[in-house]
């Protein structure tokens, strides 16, 4: 009996557009045409009939069961085109639907459930199975972890795949999981244990494999398992070669040690909803802001350390009703960083004269909550989200706001946002949180015309920061995990055709509250900065690119 190690389908189905052009992934999708070429319509004819039963010339041979429906048709007259005499086929006569009551091993036996037409069943009338859509499950494959980076990334693309194949039905991986344990099964899994895992699942095939190496190639070996059957049916094996573009890519992000460095951390004795980072002092150095429920906190950067230097708290107190997200930028386009902040349900604005920091109340946007500054066309947008939902682009037209264009959001969603080119093609996309409900949000990719591109799989904090701290190009969106207090940075790229993890934290004690970029230690390069909350107090952790 053949051993077989179980493969996740996701390392059988990466199509060559998939890596941009690599010509050993284009080789996958040949393995799947062959390996997926065994999964057919059954299709057979009627041998005779009899009172109430028809004869159908499939069997338990040819994986009929009891239950399988079949369309029965007939070909009619040769129809002619009659300009030029060619023959264009024949008319085809809807009789009758049946389902299969008996299976014999080289034939069946059938009942009539349903007519189409008047005309009787007769000998070499044509059947074609109907519904025959395939259940499929795919097993998760314990690999060593220098291939987890390459299988986790075709991972994605063939459940895509999968939910966009009229010809499968994909079964959710957690139903897949309970079963497993159910059973206690071990990763080597033969024959017997597959034929047992299937039926217990109710599903009608089953992909199986195993990934191998030799010095300067991998082999994969795929298998599938079908059902009615009972059996290996088709079985495949390619070979990728490791200093392919595509292929030396995922290994290196797996050998590579982490790609960010903690340069230091530090715990302040209060709680703050939210930091920013900016030149609001308009002296060439960055400061960071912390806004706690009774002052705007303002720390420089000095010996690896954050100092405080000054704090704003003319009147200012947050409410539970307001946000406490806090935004740095120069919406005016006087030269000089406001700070921007949500107070009693409206907008205040400070701004550094030299000597102190100037409190404007920006009436215009009462019960509007702050969310972003961004540069868009030349124009720096400061970002708001009404008590309706909509999310309002406003420009400064030297004396007050106006709303250039909104965009319509859905009740949830919004709480915080970025606004970044994260494809590269020129096109600014919208990322936003929507509340799932608890602590869980999902992440969300739309484009500037409204239109949903992208849904993160699984559920991350609220916040979202996104930065090209390598300087590569290409925008990396930084998101936060949180399990039992504690929390996990996983960084996103896109590369090429979906977004995939590029980095991974430790583990955190606390919540991830926010997220900032900027160069705050002046050596050209950009750091993200991380707040997070634990207990009573406030914690600030430094990454920046190795």
């Amino acid at each position: 009996m053949k051993k077989i190690i179980p493969l996740v389908l996701w390392i059988l189905l990466l199509s060559s557009a998939e890596v941009s052009g690599s010509q050993e992934f284009a080789k996958i999708d040949g393995l799947m045409d062959n390996l997926l070429s065994e999964v057919t319509i059954q299709k057979g004819q009627v041998v005779t009939s009899f009172e109430s039963d028809i004869y159908l010339n499939l069997g338990q041979a040819t994986g009929v069961k009891q239950g399988d429906r079949f369309e029965v048709t007939r070909q009619g007259e040769l129809l002619t085109d009659p300009v030029t005499g060619m023959n264009l086929g024949r008319v085809e006569i809807k009789i009758a639907e049946v389902e299969v009551v008996t299976v014999r091993d080289k034939f069946s036996i059938a009942e009539i459930v349903g007519k189409y037409s008047e005309v009787d069943i007769e000998p070499l009338d044509l059947v074609t199975e109907i519904d025959y859509v395939q259940q499929v499950v795919k097993l998760g494959f314990s690999s060593s972890e220098q291939f987890d980076s390459l299988t986790s990334r075709i991972e994605e693309v063939v459940s895509n795949y999968l939910k966009q194949d009229e010809r499968f039905e994909l079964l959710p991986a957690q139903k897949v999981e309970n079963v497993r344990r159910g059973f206690e099964q071990k990763e080597e899994l033969d024959e017997q244990n597959l034929a047992l895992l299937v039926d217990k699942l109710e599903v009608d095939l089953l992909l199986t494999g195993q990934i191998y190496q030799q010095e300067d190639s991998f082999f994969i070996y795929a298998g599938l398992f079908e059902k009615k059957l009972g059996t290996i049916i088709n079985e495949e094996v390619i070979r990728l070669a490791k200093d392919d573009r595509v292929v030396a890519y995922y290994l290196q992000q797996q050998e590579e040690e982490e790609l960010y460095q903690l340069l230091f951390e530090q715990e302040f004795d209060y709680l703050s909803g939210s930091l920013a980072v900016g030149d609001i002092t308009n002296d060439g150095q960055l400061e960071v802001l912390l806004n706690t429920s009774e002052a705007v906190k303002i720390l420089n950067y000095e010996d690896e350390r954050l100092i405080e230097q000054d704090k704003i708290t003319d009147d200012y107190q947050i409410t539970r009703f307001d946000d406490y997200k806090v935004l740095i930028g120069d919406t005016t386009n006087n030269e000089t960083a406001k700070i921007i902040v949500d107070q009693y349900r409206r907008l205040i604005s400070f701004e550094w004269d030299g000597n102190e920091y100037l409190r404007k109340d920006l009436n215009k946007f009462n019960r509007d909550r702050p969310k972003l500054i961004v540069g868009l066309d030349g124009q720096d947008y400061l970002v708001t989200r009404d008590y309706g939902h909509f999310l309002k682009f406003n420009l400064w037209d030297g004396s007050q706001y106006q709303v250039d264009f909104e965009f319509d959001l859905a009740v949830n969603e919004g709480y915080r946002l970025q606004i970044a080119d994260l494809t590269g093609d020129g096109e600014e996309e919208l990322i936003l949180t929507a509340f799932t409900g608890g602590q869980e949000y999902e992440i969300k990719v739309y484009n500037l015309d409204g239109e949903l591109e992208y849904n993160f799989p699984d559920t991350h904090g609220p916040t979202i920061a996104v930065g090209d701290l390598n300087r590569d190009g290409i925008e990396e969106i930084f998101l936060s995990t949180q399990n039992e207090a504690k929390s996990q940075i996983i960084s996103y790229f896109w590369d090429g055709e979906d977004y995939s993890v590029n980095w991974e934290s430790e583990e955190l004690p606390g919540e991830v509250r926010d997220f900032a970029v900027g160069d705050l230690t002046a050596d050209g390069e950009q750091e993200l900065l991380v707040l997070i909350l634990e207990d009573e107090l406030s914690k600030l952790y430094l990454y920046q690119r190795k």
